[in-house]
């Protein structure tokens, strides 16, 4: 009975101002609770910043009982309203976005006689498969800007190692953030209590050495940071870094150990930081081998995407 959509929403009196990127928490209600979805198409008024959409939400009944059984029958029909759909949809490069989902925004607010007195927010999902004629569902929909702990608490991401030719990365999609944001990553090892979280090498040697492993966010995926905002290769490479022992957080305190687990089977949970503070953490482990160094060195079973 739970969804959610990323959307990206265009500034329809101004194509120069750029894009907003929100998350869209749902509560289906009726038949349809348990269908995937395919399009969405978004209005929302009365929203000029990002902090603005905070609190956005719409009630499914209301929706059902206010305009659900008319938006329905447009939507089956061939109508102008179901054209104009088709139209965004359809339509390539900003300019042509912006032109068709203006034309279908007056289509809907005309059309459906909506509100656009204050903050506003309108969403038709369509289910997958189906088409745009085969139906609508009713929803409860709460609106939450991305990079807050609401968006990584409702929808969080999912991670995995690959391994290819000896090289092991992390991968992550489906990241609650705006594009071009800096996250860190981190490695803790499974165990009974407390998870110690691995140190590495640093460039600095004595007491020094690296937590966390910076990437940067690009749709929603995670992306290698060469610094300077630059984007690498798709996920963090870890193969090369060396581990020198793990660590674990008291209250107030710190204990440092020098284990280095060589020539062995570890399974490796990870967290994502911002601004040094943990910001989420994996449920679930993934297995990797290490070499006589005590480098990540393969994955020995199928990568599969976790939570």
């Amino acid at each position: 009975g739970g969804g959610g959509y990323y959307l990206d929403m265009m500034n329809l009196g101004d194509i120069t101002l750029p894009d907003l990127h929100i998350l869209v928490i749902c509560k289906r209600l009726g038949a349809m609770a348990h269908v995937g979805g395919s399009h969405a198409v978004a209005v929302m008024v009365g929203v000029d910043a990002i902090h603005d959409v905070e609190g956005l939400s719409s009630s499914g009944v209301d929706f059902e009982l206010d305009i659900g059984i008319k938006i329905g029958s447009i939507l089956k029909s061939a109508g102008k309203l179901a054209k104009l759909l088709n139209a965004v949809i359809k339509a390539v490069g900003k300019a042509a976005q912006q032109e068709a989902g203006k034309k279908f925004a007056q289509g809907v607010m005309g059309d459906l006689s909506l509100d656009n007195r204050g903050r506003g927010f309108y969403m038709i999902s369509t289910p997958a498969g189906a088409g745009l004629g085969g139906g609508v569902w009713y929803e409860w929909q709460e609106v939450v800007p991305l990079g807050g702990r609401k968006a990584w608490d409702k929808a969080p991401p999912k991670w995995k190692f690959e391994s290819k030719n000896g090289k092991v990365r992390v991968m992550m999609e489906n990241v609650p953030e705006q594009d071009d944001c800096k996250i860190g990553v981190q490695f803790r090892i499974g165990e009974w209590g407390q998870d110690p979280r691995i140190k590495w090498k640093s460039i600095y040697g004595g007491n020094f050495f690296v937590s966390e492993f910076m990437g940067i966010v690009h749709q929603h995926e995670l992306y290698e940071h060469k610094g300077y905002g630059v984007r690498g290769e798709k996920g963090i490479p870890i193969s090369e870094e060396q581990p020198i022992g793990t660590y674990k957080h008291g209250i107030g305190t710190m204990k440092n150990y020098n284990t280095v687990h060589k020539n062995t089977h570890l399974d490796i949970g990870v967290n994502v930081l911002k601004d040094s503070q943990v910001f989420w953490e994996s449920k679930r482990y993934a297995r990797v081998t290490t070499d006589a160094n005590g480098r990540f060195t393969s994955i020995p079973t199928v990568a599969n995407w976790l939570d």
